[in-house]
């Protein structure tokens, strides 16, 4: 039998990510974000009926989340760009 070839190229790609459904996907200008954070609760007591309760209040600080940028270099020759029977320029982004 002669051997079929398929101009189709397999991918390893993960369809579907289990971070992404509890990601938050943030649109920022700089080179960071802050966020407000609990950093103390309120704490709870027994007491007896009539007596008086004793105040507590929760704090709040920030959280500095640094942005990074994900990124890969690939080197690709033209010949193989030219010469390939699938489109290596669409593939890799060029």
């Amino acid at each position: 039998m002669p051997e079929t070839f398929v101009a189709e190229l397999l991918r390893n790609i993960v369809n579907f990510s289990p971070i992404r459904s509890v990601a938050r996907v943030l649109s920022i200008t700089g080179d960071a974000v802050k966020l407000p954070k609990r950093t103390g609760t309120m704490t709870a007591a027994w007491v007896d009926e009539g007596d008086d309760s004793a105040e507590t209040n929760p704090t709040f600080g920030q959280v500095n989340v640094p942005a990074h940028t994900a990124r890969c270099f690939t080197t690709i020759s033209n010949a193989l760009l030219e010469d390939s029977a699938l489109d290596l320029a669409g593939e890799l982004g060029l």
